[in-house]
């Protein structure tokens, strides 16, 4: 009862009574605090991994098809480990990035080559 009292002199002090209990809460300091919220969403686009597979093929992927001998070199190059090439680049190789870049100039991640999906990365 004291400490709830008028007379006491201790304005940084407020009370919270929860679940029967009274809480006794002073307060040092007041900032204000930014409050970030995300949102997810989610939609289904296949009920199984292959149509999930084929989903993503079709939206996000590329099909590197009709690829000339030195195309083909590039690739599984790549695919054994790196391929790098300078500029000025061959007309093989800037074919082959033209069609792994998408129209707002990011690379594209997918990648079927020979019936196999890959990750493709250009740096």
């Amino acid at each position: 009862m004291r400490d709830q009292s008028v007379f006491v002199p201790d304005g940084t002090t407020q009370y919270l009574e929860w679940d029967e209990t009274l809480l006794r809460l002073t307060f040092e300091e007041q900032r204000t605090v930014v409050i970030t919220s995300t949102t997810v969403s989610t939609e289904r686009v296949a009920t199984s991994p292959d149509g999930f597979k084929a989903y993503i093929g079709d939206n996000r992927g590329v099909v590197l098809d009709s690829l000339t001998t030195q195309q083909r070199d590039i690739v599984d190059q790549a695919i054994d480990g790196t391929y790098a090439e300078c500029r000025p680049y061959s007309e093989p190789f800037s074919d082959l990035r033209e069609r792994l870049s998408a129209r707002d100039d990011s690379v594209v991640l997918l990648v079927q080559y020979d019936d196999d999906w890959y990750f493709g990365h250009l740096s």
